[in-house]
């Protein structure tokens, strides 16, 4: 049975209960990373066997969404060879292949075990993880800025990362059964989603559940999200750290 470990369900401002966005798909023995940002490795390792871990997929460059990758990285190079991987896979904007190859060259221990092989997936935007089909839009967040989209078996899993809303994105996430979504603020905000179109997008997606996470808590926020509540009901599920759904 498919699952969907939320680690980080927050942003870039500090929380005990919301840290930065990392995300766990698991099918059967396939494992596949959506975001890291800092302090996600402890997260994972409480959660996750690293073993199981060939796919990593970066949603964009802002340091709360992917500099966990060194400590990540670090971490697996300095492990005895008998307990690595060979191969890591990385998915994302040409920005986060331009980033490896800066690890590649300012580290030596880049260079050991596991070998990291970029996939840039703003040109080739579809492929296939075994049993795992992906799909990727570019959004209208920051300049290599993507959502992605996951299909496992009957299920798709979508996560919009950073984004403001848009029609593109709207059709994109249609048909999802769960939908991993943007809401950062209570209304108004560049380049995110604010509670209106969180809940527009979810309406036009068909969504079964609808996650909420990258809120910023702002003023408002707890009254806000109650209305947001009894409007969507049971459907609307706010993200945690540390939630666990099986579909």
């Amino acid at each position: 049975m498919p699952e969907l470990l939320v680690l980080g369900s927050g942003c870039g401002i500090p929380h005990k209960n919301y840290g930065p966005p990392c995300f766990i798909l698991k099918n059967g023995e396939k494992t596949i990373l959506i975001d890291i940002g800092y302090d996600s490795l402890q997260k994972i390792l409480r959660n996750v066997d690293l073993n199981t871990i060939e796919d990593i997929f970066i949603t964009h460059t802002h340091p709360d969404h992917f500099w966990g990758l060194v400590p990540l990285f670090f971490y697996l190079k300095c492990l005895d060879k008998n307990h690595r991987r060979e191969v890591i896979n990385v998915y994302g904007h040409k920005r986060v292949g331009f980033f490896l190859s800066f690890l590649n060259r300012f580290y030596k221990w880049f260079s050991k075990k596991p070998d990291v092989n970029f996939i840039d997936v703003n040109k080739n935007n579809r492929g296939n993880l075994k049993d795992t089909l992906y799909y990727t839009i570019k959004t209208k967040h920051s300049e290599d800025s993507l959502a992605f989209k996951f299909t496992m078996g009957d299920k798709v899993i979508i996560f919009t990362g950073d984004t403001e809303y848009s029609k593109k994105l709207a059709n994109f996430c249609k048909d999802a059964y769960i939908l991993v979504c943007d809401c950062s603020f209570v209304k108004g905000g560049y380049g995110h989603m604010d509670m209106d179109s969180f809940k527009r997008i979810f309406l036009k997606s068909g969504a079964e559940k609808i996650i909420l996470v990258h809120n910023y808590r702002e003023r408002g926020y707890k009254f806000a999200l109650r209305k947001l509540k009894e409007e969507l009901k049971e459907s609307l599920i706010i993200g945690k750290d540390g939630l666990m759904l099986y579909f």
